[in-house]
């Protein structure tokens, strides 16, 4: 008699020595037009998603994020910017394709919009004027986190605070993301 022994996996492991090859599809997404951001607010004034109505799968990395800031008027002013994924925000959304990409909505802000909850904070930094002078900041995320959909279509939306420490400015940002499909 041939004795059958039942077989399963108990466990696998998958490892990369040879890192990340970021290749895909550069797209910048940005809000110039401006949010107005008031004194002790925190606002989001640029957001990204996955097109939920896109067949094509991808994964959509942010890589960059610009900011300039420009005061309201001629105060000292400081605050402090945040890349989010997920927040809460007071206002509703009203998406449009990104020029040039199939699988990138964006939304933008242009009296900023109350974030109520943050969601999951991946990036932050300061930023700090004088006067009437704008702040240019460039800043370079890391490339390993990916937005994409959950198994029903719904996307993970990621966006840019922006918190007042004092005074009232507009922040103009750009985000440029890589889409990887």
């Amino acid at each position: 008699f041939p004795v059958t022994i039942p077989t399963s996996q108990i466990c696998s492991t998958a490892i990369s020595e040879g890192g990340f090859q970021n290749v895909g599809r550069r797209v910048v997404v940005t809000n110039y037009t401006g949010g107005s951001i008031g004194t002790n607010d925190y606002d989001a004034v640029l957001f990204v998603r996955y097109n939920n109505n896109s067949v094509t799968c991808a994964q959509i990395v942010p890589e960059q994020l610009d900011l300039l800031i420009k005061p309201g008027d001629s105060s000292p002013f400081a605050g402090r910017w945040d890349l989010l994924v997920n927040p809460t925000v007071s206002n509703d959304l009203t998406w449009l394709n990104v020029t040039g990409s199939v699988v990138t909505q964006m939304a933008r802000a242009v009296t900023g919009n109350p974030i109520t909850n943050p969601g999951t904070t991946i990036a932050t930094g300061y930023f700090a004027g004088t006067a009437a002078n704008s702040v240019g900041a460039m800043i370079t995320l890391d490339p390993y986190y990916g937005l994409g959909r959950k198994i029903d279509g719904t996307s993970d939306i990621l966006a840019v605070g922006i918190k007042t420490l004092d005074n009232n400015y507009t922040v103009y940002p750009s985000l440029i993301v890589r889409e990887l499909t």
